[in-house]
């Protein structure tokens, strides 16, 4: 039987991931004073590879023949997440911006395809025990909540009519409170919404806008995860990088993502195999729209995966609108 709580732990860094997408995902950008927004986001994140130790992408189903006899049977794996989330911001100052941010998994799940080729008179228990060495699993519902500061320190948003080049950056300061659904290894069809821990991330980001159609971005953010019971997992170390063209009330990106996790320690131990590498590659289009009644943004980003070392090859999309209100 697979032991659901070490392949629990390894979905982790899969879905930690999913509500970073949506958090402080305008770089150096704040809210100007006694500004609201709110953010209505939707992310979709489907995996059907991972990498192994030294980079192998294989099939989330790790070599089925060594359990049935060769050629009997085939099969592959899909690993979904679908997260919609309502993300409140508010300039306290010009420089100055708070913000709570409210996750809902709408689904979520690890699916597995088994087929039969051999003869028909063991199809029923071979599959049956099949399913069982590597079961469906399938929850939804709330996540972990996050709130957070972010302050710039050094120039302002993009300003046209000001000279260029223009430079910002800002810190931010987030915590993710365990208000998700802690997972229960003793229930073999229960999936977490939360991973039970309270974590603590620190952001940087630059900005440099070198003139009125291009810019220059990065971010980089450390996060500690908290120990809970006899689980420490892994910190995070996640940096984006991207250049931005500027197209009338249109901005397009290119954006390079390098994400890692040290070791996971589980009863004092390291877990060998746990720490992590990710790199992705995408586009990001966003739409301003300030001159109507009520000013709105449109965002939509997406990410494919290029290398990675014990996790999840993942491809994400995500979409959010943001609504403007002056008080």
């Amino acid at each position: 039987m697979l032991n659901k709580g070490i392949l629990i732990i390894s979905f982790i860094f899969f879905f930690s991931t999913i509500v970073i997408s949506f958090v402080f995902a305008s770089e150096s950008e704040v809210l100007p004073k006694n500004v609201l927004r709110l953010r209505l986001g939707y992310l979709y994140a489907k995996a059907k590879d991972k990498y192994n130790s030294s980079g192998k992408k294989i099939e989330l189903v790790p070599d089925i023949q060594s359990v049935v006899p060769p050629g009997t049977v085939t099969g592959d794996g899909k690993l979904v997440a679908q997260c919609a989330s309502l993300i409140l911001e508010y300039g306290f100052t010009d420089r100055l911006t708070g913000q709570i941010l409210v996750p809902y998994y709408t689904d979520r799940y690890l699916k597995h395809n088994f087929g039969w080729q051999g003869a028909a008179v063991f199809k029923e228990t071979v599959l049956n025990n099949m399913n069982q060495t590597y079961p469906d699993l399938r929850g939804e519902g709330i996540g972990d909540i996050v709130t957070g500061l972010q302050y710039r320190f050094l120039g302002e948003n993009r300003n046209l009519n000001k000279p260029f080049p223009q430079y910002e950056s800002a810190v931010a300061l987030g915590v993710r409170w365990p208000t998700g659904e802690k997972n229960d290894p003793n229930n073999p069809d229960d999936f977490y919404t939360g991973d039970g821990q309270t974590d603590i991330g620190l952001w940087y980001f630059a900005d440099a806008h070198l003139n009125k159609y291009l810019s220059l971005g990065m971010g980089i953010k450390y996060e500690n995860q908290l120990k809970c019971d006899e689980r420490n997992l892994g910190d995070y170390i996640l940096t984006k990088w991207l250049i931005s063209s500027f197209i009338k009330d249109f901005e397009l990106s290119f954006v390079f993502n390098a994400d890692f996790k040290t070791k996971d320690r589980v009863d004092g131990h390291k877990k060998e195999d746990s720490g992590t590498e990710f790199y992705s590659i995408g586009p990001r289009i966003k739409y301003y729209s300030f001159k109507t009644k009520i000013p709105y943004q449109l965002n939509f980003e997406y990410s494919y995966p290029i290398d990675g070392r014990n996790t999840y090859a993942t491809e994400k999309y995500v979409f959010d609108i943001r609504i403007y209100y002056k008080f």
